[in-house]
């Protein structure tokens, strides 16, 4: 992705246009779709709590056939449980009930 603001501004000036997007609805950051496509990535893990501040599980649709794992924690617990549902995604659950103990 690719921030659609000029980060370069000062910090009010970043923060206004981070503002205008959001009363928009408007994501900050651009899907460089072609890249996605040529990276052909096994699994995109995405977040589905702000759609202002990255790229969304909707925007991904227009890359193709994606194996998406969309993550929208609002607890620490929630958090705790998507270390395995991560783990169970990527083929590798013992790693994932490893982190989790490690981090319990």
């Amino acid at each position: 992705s690719a921030s659609r603001i000029d980060t370069t501004g000062s910090s009010l000036s970043i923060d206004l246009e981070v503002r205008s997007f959001a009363d928009r609805k408007e994501p900050v950051y651009e899907l460089l779709v072609a890249d996605v496509r040529l990276l052909d990535p096994d699994l995109v893990i995405v977040q589905d709590h702000c759609r202002v501040c990255a790229v969304t599980p909707q925007e991904l649709e227009g890359c193709g056939n994606l194996n998406q794992l969309v993550l929208k924690p609002c607890t620490l617990d929630e958090t705790m449980g998507d270390v395995l549902r991560i783990a169970d995604a990527l083929g590798v659950p013992e790693r994932g009930r490893e982190l989790h103990s490690l981090l319990s």
